[in-house]
């Protein structure tokens, strides 16, 4: 049996297939199985992944006969996973070749740990680097989404924890590290893994949005069982506020801010004024 199972989504893909396929396979770990969903493209993407499959036996391709989405589509895949840790990548995005190794080493030394996030690097389009996103501390995953798209988890959490939640597409990951943060240890790794590429076709860029509004109700839903002050009721609104830029009336969380804590909600309104008037 393989010790980690990637499994890799991918809808209409083929312009970044076969570099994330590949950074797979670049990997100094080298005992893995990388499990493709191929969600039915109708592009070049399944004879992409097929070609590798046929080179090399770690990779396994499957094609969903209707378009899933991805919360379903990792379910399939996942179902098939037979190895002790767990992660997903994306068909756009690239592992650095360090990173299942340096995951797994956590995971392998602290056992305490049951899920680990890195950093990475945002790219573009012609594989520029644009910017860093460090991992976020892991106290703070009810304000934001501090693991970002480079991390691994125990087998067991997975099959405690159960399925992606296929009602909330385009926040199915926020969702399920919040469940796993409410039960488990999650530690941020300081090493930077994974390129998370930006661009005009991801669904992070076309669905912006929708990924807003879906995140703000899951932190909303789940904010009473990690929040245990007025003051850690305050911040969660500030970032609310802050978060929710599609909403012309999101002033008006500043009055839950003020609820909370009038002492958050003045240092609000001072930054506030600053910002638009000096």
């Amino acid at each position: 049996m393989p010790k980690i199972s990637v499994i890799l989504p991918v809808y209409n893909g083929e312009d970044y297939l076969e570099a994330s396929i590949q950074s797979v396979r670049d990997q100094t770990f080298i005992d893995f199985e990388l499990i493709i969903i191929d969600d039915c493209s109708q592009d070049s993407s399944s004879h992409i992944a097929q070609e590798f499959a046929k080179i090399d036996p770690r990779i396994k391709y499957f094609r969903n006969e209707t378009n899933l989405k991805l919360p379903r589509a990792l379910n399939r895949g996942f179902s098939l996973a037979r190895g002790d840790y767990w992660t997903w990548t994306s068909c756009d995005n690239t592992y650095k070749p360090l990173a299942l190794e340096t995951l797994a080493k956590y995971l392998d030394n602290q056992p305490e740990i049951d899920f680990v996030y890195s950093d990475m690097d945002l790219i573009n389009e012609m594989d520029q680097i644009t910017d860093f996103i460090s991992a976020g501390p892991a106290s703070d995953i009810i304000f934001r989404n501090v693991v970002g798209a480079c991390f691994m988890y125990r087998r067991q959490i997975g099959e405690q924890i159960g399925l992606y939640n296929d009602a909330l597409f385009l926040c199915e990951d926020y969702e399920y590290w919040l469940r796993i943060a409410l039960q488990r240890k999650i530690l941020p790794i300081h090493e930077n893994l994974y390129r998370y590429r930006r661009h005009t076709k991801s669904l992070s860029e076309q669905h912006q949005q929708k990924i807003i509004a879906r995140g703000l109700s899951v932190q909303r839903k789940f904010a009473p069982l990690f929040l245990k002050s007025r003051k850690d009721f305050a911040v969660f609104y500030a970032h609310v506020r802050a978060r929710d830029v599609f909403n012309p009336f999101r002033q008006l969380y500043l009055l839950y801010v003020l609820y909370y804590s009038p002492t958050i909600f003045f240092k609000e309104l001072l930054g506030l004024i600053k910002r638009r008037f000096l």
